[in-house]
């Protein structure tokens, strides 16, 4: 017998992720998401609380997100305090980055940024089936043990968005 979606994705029950986003509406469909396959989610909902978040990890080496989704429309602005943080501390970099907004402001950020950075790009609109379909393919470790491995995403020496 072939385990249906819910069954594979056992393995989320307790772990955190953090959404970074204005958008109350696109955080509740998260939540929804999040709250049924037992997922906590921090929401982080402008530059000030995520650059705060940010300062108390800055020297931390112990993973805390799954993963963290960032709004399109706070790339540019957040791309030097990523930089300046993670030449100080490169383990922000084992957490995968996921991107979500629009269509249009993701294609615009393409334009002016290297998105190559975040591991998936989230698609609109967001349902619970696509949500944990990328989900499962940005994070594909194997956590029965308990706690996510320490799998480092960086990629070549960059630690910013290419802008």
């Amino acid at each position: 017998m072939k385990a249906g979606l819910t069954e594979k994705l056992i393995w989320l029950k307790g772990k955190r992720v953090a959404v970074c986003d204005p958008d109350e509406e696109r955080v509740a469909v998260l939540k929804r998401c999040f709250d049924h396959y037992g997922v906590n989610m921090l929401w982080i909902r402008n530059l000030d609380e995520l650059s705060a978040l940010l300062e108390a990890r800055r020297y931390s080496t112990h993973r805390i997100f799954l993963t963290v989704f960032m709004y399109a429309g706070w790339v540019q602005e957040f791309n030097e305090a990523w930089g300046e943080m993670t030449a100080k501390n490169p383990h922000l970099l084992q957490t995968p980055w996921l991107l979500m907004g629009r269509d249009e402001e993701k294609k615009a950020l393409a334009e002016t940024v290297d998105i190559r950075f975040f591991k998936e790009i989230l698609p609109e609109p967001v349902t619970p089936r696509a949500l944990m379909r990328t989900l499962m393919r940005a994070s594909p470790w194997e956590v029965a043990a308990g706690d996510i491995p320490m799998a480092t995403l960086q990629r070549g020496s960059s630690n910013r968005l290419k802008s």
